[in-house]
């Protein structure tokens, strides 16, 4: 896989291009939580959490070497905000294969 050069101006306007987006929604389809995923997702979960004023939680999962899941932990979070019918909008920084929000979602 190539690297690819990635500077805080590109993330500044991708941001950006996100929030707009997000502000754009119809109210019935408007999150109700933001939960980030540690590390990558910190920053602009935060972000999102004080543009859109709406509550933030972290969450640790990583399959890079699966130190940091604690699955108990993350799935009382995510069944107790379902069953309150709470809109979830996940933040990570990067998805490349999709196996780390695959595995979360399973």
């Amino acid at each position: 896989m190539d690297n690819i050069f990635y500077s805080y101006a590109d993330y500044l306007a991708d941001y950006e291009m996100l929030l707009d987006a997000l502000k754009c929604m119809p109210l019935h389809e408007h999150h109700d939580v933001i939960v980030g995923i540690n590390r990558g997702g910190c920053l602009p979960a935060v972000q999102l959490s004080h543009e859109l004023k709406l509550p933030c939680t972290m969450i640790d999962w990583s399959t890079r070497d699966g130190s940091n899941i604690n699955t108990p932990y993350i799935g009382n979070i995510l069944v107790n905000l379902h069953l309150a019918d709470k809109k979830i909008l996940l933040v990570d920084d990067i998805l490349d294969s999709g196996k780390s929000i695959n595995s979360l979602l399973n």
